[in-house]
């Protein structure tokens, strides 16, 4: 029963598809004298293989069945979605080239992690992005994902991992001397003002919260 009904199914729509082909085949796409509009002529001197007359038969499809049975992964990619793209930039894709295959491809915004990388390399981003667009005669958009005031810490003697055990007692300076000389008694920060903000009973969060340090003085 399955198998009838889907053959059904099947059969109703190749009948649907022969009754509202759009009048287009490879013998009026290259004959200039065909009934076309304007835009229909321009379109004529790009498209002319197979593949070509599949996407003219996508744009001008009179229903939405029929515009389905033409979508093909090689397409452009269709910019009428209910959804948008965002791509993080970074050096490998940061390229004019790169940038104009993702937009190709699909990306509506240019997103760049403003955690890293410096002011001249993100204008240049921003620069790159804004001429793939142009040349693509595509708009998109520009995310700046700035980031949030942090206070980082120095580097701990030999680079190894240190343990800070509760209820010990541990120094936070803002020395630079001990930039590179950090232990558990006492480690750099690099927040100059932290002595002018905190007060005693303030708590210092450290690494998103997972170690808690409460001033004393």
């Amino acid at each position: 029963v399955a198998v009838i009904k889907l053959t059904s199914v099947i059969s109703g729509i190749d009948t649907f598809l022969a009754n509202n082909k759009p009048n287009f085949t490879t013998e009026n796409l290259n004959n200039p004298s065909t009934n076309m509009s304007q835009e229909e002529k321009k379109e004529d001197k790009a498209f002319s293989s197979g593949y070509d007359l599949k996407y003219v038969y996508s744009k001008n499809s009179k229903s939405q069945i029929l515009h389905n049975t033409t979508l093909d992964i090689y397409h452009t990619a269709n910019k009428l979605r209910s959804s948008g793209i965002v791509c993080t930039i970074g050096p490998a894709s940061q390229s004019v080239e790169m940038l104009t295959k993702l937009i190709q491809c699909g990306m509506d915004v240019v997103r760049m992690n403003c955690s890293h990388g410096t002011h001249e390399y993100h204008k240049t981003t921003v620069k790159n992005a804004s001429k793939a667009a142009s040349e693509l005669g595509e708009n998109i958009a520009i995310a700046l994902d700035t980031k949030g005031p942090e206070i980082r810490t120095g580097n701990f003697v030999d680079d190894k991992e240190v343990k800070l055990e509760v209820g010990k007692k541990v120094k936070l300076t803002t020395d630079k001397a001990y930039y590179a000389k950090g232990t558990a008694e006492c480690f750099y920060v690099d927040y100059v003002n932290i002595v002018k903000v905190c007060e005693a009973g303030d708590h210092v969060f450290i690494d998103d919260g997972a170690s808690k340090l409460k001033i004393e003085k």
